[in-house]
């Protein structure tokens, strides 16, 4: 047996799985972040970090502030509105504040007891040289790459593809598709100006297909979206088999209900009744096509799990929105392990801020970490043979192998 291969025992187990976990280069299949040259959508910064919608919406739940008095700030006054209530008036102990202390731990900057004020200097320091920040945020987040969330109905927002250098090393392209499917007017897109009609509507897909080379397709939707998409002609005649012929996954993120309180802007959505009947009418149905699914509630996740184990034509991906909280990542991890192996995709960040890279990811593998040597232990107990090489490549597909699979991403890589 070479050295690679040398069977390891309990003693050697925790190291082993640290050692993969922490040296596996990810990729990030679903986030909102755009390259910096897109200036208008690319987010980062303290101001960004402190009034993400996780932190709005705690922030006037929690206080009582005047939702319209709120939206009539500033960022910067939201932000510091926000520091001060959420940070300095009490403990940050919610998932998303524990990510702003994980962010500014990372960066290296001093939080004991520090103002608004104070971080908004240093955060100023750090982000003097926008491409080297970058880096540090990619490096700190153990990310190779992400995919960015395009949608080409937008003229103002696809006006990325325009331009002849932005950073395609970071940033990966999908297709957005709710302004087809979900929204009845558009506003300053290219699907109003085609008055949705097929035949046009699937040149313009085709077009921007060919050209962008886009990881996937993808939707968000609600169960009652989901079955109106199943009697859609579009969807159904030319769509699905578009994706089909290419072998483009299409990603639908179910589960969502928007605006339950429109008065929170993007912290107002919230869930709707599980429907997974419709799901798997889908998969049954269009067998020939690639499915990415993540759903938003914690009771869709039993059965989605039986659904991936019966159906080759869909694989789950990460922990999405609501659920991206670490008691319930762990309980889903282990129902993933024991029921699926390591035939899942770990994580995404759904990151809208750059920084959230950090802390998503940070916070993600940690737990990955304590799961896996609670799985991997029980093999040590019964004398398996367990390798660190073998462990290494079961982490690697669950954070990066699986999704290049699923994604054709040596095919994609051959053509950059």
């Amino acid at each position: 047996m070479s050295t690679s291969l040398k069977k390891i025992d309990r003693a050697q187990l925790e190291s082993s799985i640290q050692e993969a976990v922490d040296q596996t280069p990810l990729i990030d299949i679903h986030t909102h972040l755009f390259p910096p040259e897109h200036t208008s959508y690319f987010q980062a910064g303290l101001d960004s970090i402190l009034t993400y919608h996780y932190l709005s919406s705690e922030f006037l739940s929690s206080s009582g502030f005047s939702p319209k008095l709120y939206r009539s700030f500033t960022r910067q006054q939201q932000a510091e509105r926000i520091w001060t209530h959420l940070f300095e008036e009490r403990s940050p102990l919610s998932e998303a504040c524990q990510g702003v202390v994980t962010i500014l731990t990372q960066l290296g900057l001093p939080i004991n007891g520090q103002n608004y004020e104070f971080l908004q200097r240093q955060f100023r320091d750090r982000m003097n040289s926008t491409s080297s920040y970058m880096n540090d945020v990619f490096r700190l987040a153990g990310v190779e790459w992400v995919s960015m969330t395009n949608n080409p109905f937008d003229n103002d927002e696809w006006s990325l593809f325009n331009k002849t250098t932005w950073d395609k090393k970071h940033f990966r392209p999908s297709i957005r598709l709710d302004d087809v499917f979900l929204t009845s007017q558009p506003v300053n897109s290219a699907l109003k100006k085609k008055k949705r009609t097929d035949k046009g509507l699937m040149e313009y897909l085709s077009k921007t297909t060919s050209s962008v080379q886009p990881l996937y397709f993808a939707l968000s939707a609600t169960w009652d979206q989901l079955h109106a998409l199943k009697r859609d002609k579009f969807f159904c005649t030319s769509l699905l088999p578009f994706l089909a012929e290419r072998q483009i996954p299409l990603a639908l993120m179910l589960g969502v209900k928007r605006q339950v309180n429109p008065l929170y802007g993007l912290g107002g959505d919230g869930l709707v009744g599980d429907d997974l009947r419709v799901l798997e009418d889908l998969l049954s149905q269009y067998a020939e096509n690639k499915f990415l699914i993540t759903t938003l509630s914690r009771s869709s996740q039993y059965p989605l799990l039986v659904l991936a184990k019966n159906f080759q034509n869909m694989r789950i991906f990460g922990f999405w929105w609501f659920l991206n909280i670490p008691s319930i990542i762990r309980e889903t991890l282990t129902m993933r392990l024991e029921l699926l192996g390591s035939s899942f995709i770990g994580q995404h960040s759904d990151a809208r801020v750059l920084e959230h890279l950090i802390y998503k990811w940070i916070h993600f593998k940690k737990i990955l970490k304590d799961v896996l040597i609670e799985h991997y232990a029980k093999l040590c107990q019964v004398n398996w043979p367990l390798t660190r090489e073998g462990i290494r490549q079961d982490v690697y597909n669950i954070l990066r192998g699986n999704a290049e699979k699923w994604l054709n991403i040596n095919s994609k890589e051959q053509k950059r």
